[in-house]
């Protein structure tokens, strides 16, 4: 066949410039780019379609391993565009946010990252709690003799009472001794019950009762352990509220379980 010049016969420039027209290979790729948001045309400006050249220099997001936004550290890395940690962003608010259900936003408080983590912590708070305690009253060298001896009987009644009322007070809180307490409290209330109220704690139905609030403790410390701030940070005052006053609850039966015994030795 002969060539021509004229226009009405010239075919248009995206088949000219696609060599494999005509074949399956080439139609499907041309269907498959018409269907995506890709648009090799460099002066096609309008639409929908996004430059492959812009394509090029794009950083790809990375959801898991080093740098990735869904890594246990939560943290996002700081050589990518303003673009990218906002998707970033996106993506660990969907991971933080029940991790960080008990903290209190805008503190740069942070829950532990998994379960065994989470322990190894508590149990370091514990021991340094228990630690602190034990220095207060031994190693205060202001204090008399007398009455160090006299702190160091009443020792085991203050870890008792540690063990067993919540603070989750600011300046007084600490994760491990939070959950430690919730866990343990039904310890103290079940003997508080049968040495102050003469209740058979084993009688039938108390003992269902019992039971259930050791079982809603259990849940609510491993809760607790999981989730809630460490070390010096702050707990969110919709989770430290009720955690408060059930915590003024179990320190109302010490209270009155000591006042009883007083007005005995009177």
């Amino acid at each position: 066949g002969e060539t021509t010049d004229d226009p009405a016969l010239t075919l248009p420039p995206a088949i000219q410039n696609n060599e494999s027209f005509g074949d399956q290979s080439g139609i499907f790729g041309n269907f498959m780019t018409a269907l995506s948001n890709y648009d090799n045309n460099p002066t096609h400006a309008d639409g929908w379609g996004v430059n492959s050249d812009q394509l090029a220099d794009e950083r790809p997001i990375v959801l898991h391993g080093a740098g990735g936004v869904l890594t246990e550290t939560n943290a996002i890395p700081q050589n990518i565009n303003a673009d990218d940690q906002e998707i970033a962003g996106n993506y660990a608010i969907l991971q933080d946010g029940l991790d960080q259900i008990c903290a209190e936003p805008g503190t740069g408080s942070f829950s532990a990252s998994n379960w065994k983590g989470a322990w190894q912590d508590a149990v370091s708070e514990v021991k340094t709690c228990l630690i602190t305690c034990w220095r207060e009253v031994w190693d205060d060298t202001e204090t008399p003799t007398y009455d160090r001896i006299l702190d160091l009987i009443e020792l085991p009644f203050t870890i008792s009472r540690k063990l067993s009322v919540c603070i989750p007070c600011e300046g007084h809180y600490s994760r491990g001794m939070t959950s430690a307490s919730i866990t343990l409290s039904p310890v103290w209330f079940a003997f508080y019950l049968w040495s102050q109220k003469d209740v058979n704690i084993f009688a039938t139905p108390t003992i269902f009762f019992v039971l259930a609030h050791f079982a809603v403790a259990i849940i609510v410390g491993a809760f607790l352990l999981r989730h809630a701030p460490g070390g010096d940070g702050v707990m969110n005052l919709r989770i430290a509220t009720p955690l408060a006053l059930y915590g003024f609850a179990v320190a109302a039966t010490w209270i009155d379980f000591i006042a009883d015994h007083l007005v005995n030795l009177l």
